[in-house]
């Protein structure tokens, strides 16, 4: 199942099923496609998609996956499919769209691609682009075009420096990082 037939099948599905669950969701696209569970991702040849059920879109208490998750399968669109009380709301999550990491994620370096993207982490738009299912072509061609270790030392410095910031506003309240 590649990008297009992916996004349509979710969109469709989710008119049929308006209070479906990830469980019914993610049964659905494995009985339809190539994709299957790799953790918490769902793999195929040409996409991989994420499903995550949320009391409603924002809510910081759910990870989308693990940063080094989603860099091992940066190389296809990365669809996370986040089904909430209001809908459902799509949005490409490969490294160029990725801001920052949240979750566990004081450890994180270029070489220890350590922490959980949260929903909040995933850029709404890229170059003007918005983050939206009629852009995702476009975005994975950005993507695509984008240097995935210029990407990654983004994404890095960026949580480095929202580290940085909290912890100089709560001095004590970060752990300094101990060298083995």
């Amino acid at each position: 199942m590649n990008l297009t037939q992916l996004v349509d099948f979710l969109l469709k599905w989710r008119d049929t099923n308006p209070n479906g669950t990830k469980k019914a969701l993610a049964a659905a696209v494995t009985a339809q496609s190539d994709l299957r569970l790799d953790k918490a991702l769902l793999v195929g040849a040409e996409c991989v998609l994420r499903i995550n059920q949320m009391q409603q879109a924002g809510d910081d208490s759910y990870a989308v996956a693990a940063l080094h998750k989603l860099c091992e399968y940066d190389d296809r669109p990365i669809v996370v499919c986040l089904l909430t009380t209001r809908g459902m709301r799509l949005l490409l999550a490969n490294t160029s769209l990725i801001e920052k990491v949240s979750e566990r994620s004081y450890r994180l370096a270029n070489e220890n691609l350590t922490g959980s993207v949260l929903d909040t982490d995933i850029l709404a738009a890229l170059d003007g682009i918005a983050n939206l299912p009629d852009n995702f072509e476009k975005l994975w061609t950005a993507h695509q075009a984008s240097d995935r270790i210029a990407n990654i030392e983004r994404i890095v410095g960026t949580t480095q420096a929202m580290h940085a910031v909290s912890a100089a506003e709560n001095p004590g309240s970060v752990k300094p990082r101990t060298s083995r």
